[in-house]
């Protein structure tokens, strides 16, 4: 499907005009919410974080027609199964938690494994040196403690406007910083952003 949106390149820029189109409007309403209430105050956050909420429904349900929506759940599987084939490639050599409790004193057993395993694995599929991109723990951390990189970024956030599992360009919702794109696959660049 990714291919198949690519190889359309005037319905993919007529999406994004479209888009634009979108977020100027609502530029243009948040500019009149500027002039009529004091920025920081109770009734202006309530009315900006409504019209944002507003902007993000109308461009994501704008690519969803497109036929671009499952584009992202695919991306976002795709990584997430990328993931779990690293932890078997390149296992962490440590047993914490749930799984230390229930091996109990067989630790060290458990351990000898993990550390078994992964050349074994690396050397049957002919894995060698560490350029692979998928061995990097740092989208495998992102991707399993999403809920920590929310509330990171919830305690940051000077605004807290989100827009997360989004198949659009990042400029396609004007307003939002970098970090408050959450999940975010670029259908132009297939550069897909975990913030």
């Amino acid at each position: 499907m990714v291919n198949e949106y690519q190889a359309i390149p005037t319905r993919r820029e007529e999406l994004d005009i479209q888009s634009r189109a979108i977020s100027e409007r609502y530029n243009e309403q948040i500019e009149t919410l500027r002039n009529a209430e004091p920025m920081g105050g109770a009734v202006y956050s309530a009315k900006f974080r409504e019209l944002m909420n507003q902007q993000s429904a109308e461009v994501a349900s704008l690519y969803e027609a497109g036929g671009t929506w499952p584009v992202f759940f695919f991306a976002y599987s795709f990584l997430l199964h990328t993931a779990n084939v690293s932890k078997l490639i390149w296992p962490n050599p440590s047993v914490f938690g749930p799984e230390k409790k229930k091996v109990g004193d067989k630790v060290a057993d458990l351990v000898a494994l993990h550390d078994s395993r992964g050349p074994a694995i690396r050397q049957g599929l002919d894995i060698q040196g560490d350029v692979w991109s998928i061995k990097s723990k740092d989208l495998r951390n992102d991707l399993e403690h999403y809920d920590e990189r929310l509330e990171g970024w919830y305690v940051t956030s000077p605004r807290r406007n989100m827009a997360d599992m989004g198949l659009m360009p990042r400029n396609a919702i004007s307003g939002l910083d970098d970090p408050d794109f959450r999940r975010n696959l670029d259908p132009q660049s297939l550069v897909f952003y975990i913030e």
